[in-house]
């Protein structure tokens, strides 16, 4: 695995493969979950929502938890909390709130909570094997 995918030219910046590998996984996952979906006749556009909103708190959960178990990295520079950018997620604790927020979500709307998790579930797994790769 290479950590820096590339380099962006005259910026010094560079494209992270695990940041690069999350976003391809996020939108293959938008993509699935949107096409099945539409076969079991599920509102594609609540369920691409529900699933925008899980990946914004699925990241924040995921740098949450990481602080707290590094919370040491972090004593006296606690700016540093949000940049996400030099690394520092934690798998479950993404899951845990991306879940959270999705379940809110579902309850918000009204929408049944089984049915739009199956669906979800799927494009989690997608998007899972993606970040893998990165």
């Amino acid at each position: 695995m290479y950590p820096e995918f590339f380099e962006i030219p005259f910026t010094h910046l560079t494209l992270k493969s695990y940041g690069l590998m999350m976003v391809i996984g996020f939108m293959a996952a938008i993509f699935l979950i949107r096409r099945l979906s539409r076969n079991i006749t599920l509102d594609t556009q609540l369920i691409a929502n529900a699933a925008l909103y899980s990946l914004i708190g699925g990241v924040v959960g995921a740098r949450l938890l990481y602080v707290v178990h590094y919370f040491d990295q972090f004593r006296g520079r606690l700016f540093s909390v949000f940049a996400i950018w030099q690394g520092g997620l934690e798998f479950l604790g993404g899951v845990i709130l991306a879940i959270a927020v999705i379940i809110f979500y579902l309850r918000r709307h009204k929408l049944p909570i089984r049915r739009y998790f199956d669906i979800l579930a799927v494009g989690l797994m997608l998007g899972l094997a993606f970040g893998r790769i990165g």
